[in-house]
């Protein structure tokens, strides 16, 4: 009980000193306010490879990373031409007069859209890294109402046998790669539910990844997309403000020396470089299903296995084509250094999300709770005098400051 009440109160000293942690945050150039300690390029993690397991490896924050930057724009314009697409409770439609058909209201969904960005918008950020011949992206989401469909929908959608497109109209991530080689660009996007349900890919494939209903070489297969999983290919992993999606692609091995290398512009043939772009369809935990397409084409609306409910997300550039250029070199990430004061987490920066932690620690006693070095000022116990000596280092900016038992 005394020690609930000490991290209440330590919870109260944070809020108190809000003013002092803000000129911190604000000026930094990274994700989430920390400072940058990131790469510019996609660095090698040798044979630190990451464990596929949805969890962000320590290796990933040492590499490049993109904090993507969704367009929140719904203007009156050609469908084509929009870059996102809201549907169901997040579009208004009007009655057309003399029919039971209904029309889009763009002035009306531009106020819903709105409101959608002004609340509590799903954000992204993704990490890269190589070695081999493997590409590994690790996507982080912030999701604070997550739509999974059913296992019954998801046995639903493999009985219609829908076509390559899979299933997609679901709380996923849907990342697009670019390879800019010998003059011509090869663009696939991959697929994967927050619901763990399924992981493939779409479009000119150039890893070894199979599609919805094919294998990595394009033959029908019926639930091709099995094999992804079978492989360890991808995972999920629920997290307290969201989800994360980890996925290891290897690439083909005619075209792996051109990008897993030293980026080079190359009289404008660069290599060491794909283009890179990230939709993500977020749909509310209490969204309705849409009606079966198949259904709805033979007269009966019958209610189908994917979302009405959604808005896709889009960081894209014109025509909408993968916009983001990442660049690769061959130094390699550093060891991880268990012993950075301040870590909590483990991910190698100093920043509120360790205090957070380490709150959570305190209150749990330790139990279930993972915690990297938490004894910030080395007198043999973990307490609030550890809360407060971190509260103190991440005001300052320090990570350095562990000396001595007294706050």
């Amino acid at each position: 009980m005394k020690k609930t009440i000490s991290v209440i109160m330590a919870a109260a000293m944070l809020a108190s000193s809000a003013v002092a942690f803000s000129s911190f945050a604000d000026g930094a150039e990274g994700t989430g306010g920390e400072e940058k300690t990131y790469s510019d390029y996609v660095l090698n993690c040798g044979d630190e490879k990451p464990v596929i397991d949805g969890e962000i490896d320590a290796g990933y924050y040492q590499s490049y990373r993109i904090k993507h930057e969704f367009n929140q724009t719904y203007s009156p314009e050609k469908d084509g031409e929009h870059k996102l697409w809201p549907s169901g409770r997040y579009e208004v439609r009007d009655p057309i007069e003399g029919s039971d058909e209904t029309e889009l209201n763009y002035a009306k969904t531009a106020e819903v859209v709105k409101e959608y960005f002004a609340n509590d918008p799903a954000e992204a950020t993704s990490y890269f890294l190589w070695s081999g011949n493997y590409l590994y992206v690790a996507i982080e989401v912030k999701d604070s109402s997550i739509g999974m469909i059913t296992d019954e929908k998801y046995e639903m959608a493999l009985a219609k046998g829908i076509d390559d497109a899979g299933l997609w109209l679901i709380d996923d991530v849907m990342p697009y790669f670019t390879w800019p080689g010998d003059g011509m660009n090869s663009t696939f996007k991959a697929v994967v539910d927050a619901g763990a349900h399924c992981g493939y890919v779409d479009g000119d494939v150039w890893v070894g990844w199979n599609r919805w209903s094919r294998d990595e070489k394009g033959a029908a297969k019926t639930n091709g997309h099995y094999a992804n999983e079978e492989d360890g290919l991808w995972a999920v992993h629920i997290t307290d403000e969201g989800y994360n999606v980890e996925m290891a692609f290897p690439v083909d091995p005619s075209i792996v020396n051109t990008i897993f290398c030293d980026y080079d512009d190359n009289n404008n043939n660069p290599i060491g470089m794909l283009k890179y772009s990230l939709s993500l369809c977020d749909v509310p935990e209490d969204f309705k299903y849409g009606l079966d397409q198949g259904e709805l084409a033979n007269g009966k609306k019958v209610e189908g296995f994917q979302s009405d409910d959604f808005i896709v997300l889009n960081d894209f550039g014109e025509w909408n084509a993968p916009k983001n250029i990442i660049k690769f070199s061959t130094e390699q990430i550093k060891a991880e250094d268990p012993t950075i004061p301040g870590d909590i987490n483990g991910d190698q920066i100093v920043d509120t999300k360790d205090l957070v932690r380490l709150m959570k620690y305190l209150a749990a006693s330790g139990e279930g709770v993972e915690a990297v070095n938490p004894d910030i000022n080395g007198d043999g116990t973990v307490d609030t005098i550890d809360l407060v000596r971190l509260m103190k280092m991440i005001a300052s900016g320090s990570n350095t400051e562990t000396s001595g038992a007294d706050a």
